[in-house]
């Protein structure tokens, strides 16, 4: 366009910005007409800190590199795992969904997590503002529980999550441990009575502050506390964070493999949580990946994440699914696992490792509505590009889809955007999912 046509546009789109809050409502302004698939009641979202080497996890291929004990081996729909990492996860082969046409806008891991979390680019003047996956989550899927319902709806497991942003406190994460002897905060380290009546005390002093409070700040604080006091003395609650040797040992007795024995009592309990975070350090692994003096090596890390994963997946297909669902409880929760971003492909470095890569990452899916076997998306024999899409907008995967994908299994409406931010700027639950940039990647359904 000329320049005459350029400042008449910009004008135009101007005016149309500052007169849009006034005419429509402020939470569905660029909502678009689309259907969620609505196959999952809770997302269960591994984080694997640091980024997995994709050549031996979702995107296994041999090659010179590959130790030959690594046992990689094909399986129904093309999915391919190595039965040496992977053992347990291999019995469940027909129920995954690995995405291999994934590329991750960040090479660094600070950046890359904040993206994986958010979906948004890490930029500092709107980190404050911008609320995780699981806050929005829990924003749109725990405003109206049951009196029952009293986990709160986001749940960080041995993680600390990026917060709500904007949102309320009440879509915080809960961040909890999983030592596997309950949560000593839940009980007053003076008595039951004692903590009752000073409670009580409390409630008739900040009556008039409960009621109308001056700010959204007291606001937050005072639907913070009660939720916090739905979990004390609470029996139900209490047993989803206590398990017993046996159970320990059969996930694993790692930190990863308590949280996933956690996060299997949480959605069992089917208590209000709707998104559980859970992370596993360690993916970083520039040296020494197959070195057997390396504590830190694939072996190891791939051993822990199996034996957690394995029979969580084990327990959820064998649990009847939530009332109003058919199916088992696998079939109502969606469970993703990635990482920062991919590896460098091919041969190792010099020190026996791989390096960071931004061009191809894979992601693990299941259950929730995912439909296994399948694989999207294909790369090459050394796993350095994608030569193969694998769904129907031919372009690569983006986190930007993979959110999208998550929330249209929840029920969510993707394109759906909040106007009443801090800074004033309009926050997109899928950034230019309105306009068909984004989407969901039906394929996996």
């Amino acid at each position: 366009m000329n320049r005459r046509q350029f400042i008449e546009f910009g004008t135009k789109g101007i005016a149309a910005y500052a007169l849009a809050d006034t005419f429509t409502n402020f939470e569905v302004l660029g909502q678009q007409a689309v259907v969620p698939r609505n196959t999952a009641k809770t997302c269960i979202f591994i984080q694997m800190i640091g980024g997995p080497t994709h050549l031996e996890t979702w995107d296994a291929k041999p090659g010179s590199w590959t130790p030959p004990d690594l046992d990689i081996r094909n399986y129904t729909g093309g999915v391919t795992m190595s039965n040496k990492l992977f053992p347990l996860l291999s019995q469940h082969a027909n129920s995954l969904v690995l995405l291999r046409s994934v590329e991750a806008w960040e090479a660094s891991h600070d950046r890359a997590q904040y993206y994986v979390q958010t979906a948004y680019a890490k930029n500092p003047a709107f980190q404050r503002e911008r609320p995780s996956l699981g806050a929005v989550v829990a924003y749109e899927l725990g405003r109206n529980k049951r009196p029952s319902e009293v986990l709160p709806s986001f749940i960080g497991i041995n993680a600390s999550p990026i917060g709500p942003g904007f949102l309320s406190a009440e879509f915080a994460p809960f961040n909890v441990g999983s030592g596997g002897n309950g949560i000593g905060t839940l009980i007053h380290p003076q008595g039951r009575d004692r903590f009752l009546r000073r409670y009580s005390m409390l409630q008739d002093l900040d009556q008039s502050l409960r009621t109308s409070p001056y700010d959204k700040e007291m606001q937050d604080l005072n639907n913070f506390n009660a939720s916090a006091r739905s979990l004390m003395y609470n029996d139900v609650v209490d047993s989803m964070f206590r398990f017993t040797t046996a159970e320990r040992d059969r996930f694993g007795n790692s930190g990863f493999g308590n949280a996933c024995l956690v996060a299997r009592n949480i959605i069992k309990a089917d208590l209000g949580a709707r998104f559980v975070t859970i992370m596993q350090t360690g993916w970083d692994q520039h040296n020494g990946l197959f070195a057997p003096n390396n504590g830190g090596n694939i072996y190891n890390l791939g051993r822990q994440f199996d034996m957690g994963i394995g029979p969580l997946m084990d327990d959820l297909k064998a649990s009847p699914g939530p009332a109003g669902r058919t199916g088992s409880l696998f079939d109502s929760t969606l469970i993703i696992a990635m990482g920062d971003f991919g590896r460098t492909p091919g041969n190792l470095n010099s020190g026996g490792g791989r390096d960071h890569y931004r061009n191809v990452q894979a992601v693990l899916m299941a259950g929730g509505g995912a439909r296994g076997p399948k694989v999207i998306g294909q790369t090459d024999a050394n796993g350095a590009r994608i030569i193969d899409f694998g769904w129907s907008p031919q372009r690569t995967i983006r986190m930007e889809d993979i959110t999208a994908t998550m929330y249209s299994a929840l029920g969510i409406n993707w394109t759906k955007t909040i106007g009443d931010t801090p800074s004033g700027r309009r926050y997109e639950y899928v950034q230019y999912a309105s306009h068909g940039l984004y989407s969901p990647v039906d394929e996996i359904f």
